[in-house]
């Protein structure tokens, strides 16, 4: 990826199946079969960082995204390919969302919920 681009990104899982992808800028890549356990509720989204077991669920701070991130929403369903073409292109997004962030709001639906923690994840 190249720097000062912006990207649309997707990706998606589908935990039943265990199978796996993503589309960049209409791209699709995979989908590709995934082994472990089946997401469950409950969890902690990080975005931009890759969470690692071998420190302790810490951080690696070189391992971080450097970029911005924005108009991250979480469906709790694979969305089709028209309707990722149409939050591409025409900013129409499916509104049966759980989580929508922006630049400027944080939205929730259903039973998910924020929390800021006192302090920062260890980073190493």
């Amino acid at each position: 990826m190249k720097t000062s681009v912006n990207y649309h990104i997707c990706g998606w899982f589908d935990s039943e199946n265990k199978i796996m992808g993503f589309y960049i800028n209409g791209e699709q890549f995979g989908p590709k079969g995934y082994t472990g356990d089946i997401v469950h509720g409950g969890g902690n989204l990080v975005i931009g960082q890759d969470e690692n077991r071998n420190v302790q669920g810490g951080f690696y701070t070189n391992r971080s995204l450097r970029g911005k991130v924005d108009n991250v929403i979480v469906y709790p369903r694979v969305l089709s390919r028209n309707e990722i073409e149409r939050m591409r292109f025409l900013c129409q997004c499916p509104v049966d969302h759980v989580v929508s962030m922006t630049l400027d709001r944080v939205e929730f639906s259903g039973e998910t919920t924020y929390t800021i923690p006192d302090v920062c994840p260890q980073t190493f």
